[in-house]
């Protein structure tokens, strides 16, 4: 398994992405549901809390990418 940081990123995007969101004021963006598979001997208690942590860290990730994906376009 790859963290969400070093995992390839292949962002597949519709091509009228822009003109589709143009007028678009707001974007939510829902904690993920992930499922870590540690082979150690962290308990049940930890794998979740790691897995809830995980689920916010690529829900902040998609935030950035498109916070710098606006910023990029309105300076266009």
């Amino acid at each position: 398994m790859c963290h969400y940081l070093t995992c390839p990123k292949n962002i597949y995007e519709n091509p009228r992405f822009d003109e589709l969101s143009d007028d678009h004021k707001v974007l939510a963006i829902l904690p993920f549901l992930t499922n870590l598979d540690l082979r150690d001997n962290s308990s049940e208690v930890d794998i979740k809390s790691l897995e809830e942590k995980e689920g916010y860290a690529v829900q902040d990730a998609f935030e950035t990418y498109f916070s710098n994906r606006k910023k990029k376009r309105n300076s266009r």
